[in-house]
């Protein structure tokens, strides 16, 4: 498999990939975990090592897993093929 590109994904997003765990209150305003990815076979956390950039604190840029425009952290995911 090869390396496609990256994207940033939300809290949640990241939650759900990484621990199998959706948010335990959910907003119901918002879209469910990985709504834009229905199949997240080919993901994987590219969070990076200290001085890597794979975590940013905080960003308005919207979730690419799920479409949230809620600000927050944002998780530097890859995707193969």
């Amino acid at each position: 498999m090869k390396i496609q590109g990256t994207f940033w994904v939300c809290v949640d997003c990241m939650i759900l990939a990484v621990n199998g765990e959706t948010p335990s209150d959910p907003d119901p305003t918002q879209p469910e975990p990985w709504a834009c990815w229905p199949d997240q076979h080919d993901v994987t956390p590219d969070f990076g090592g200290d001085d890597d950039e794979g975590i940013n604190s905080f960003s308005w840029q919207y979730c690419m897993g799920c479409g949230s425009t809620l600000g927050g952290e944002r998780y530097r995911f890859v995707w193969w093929v």
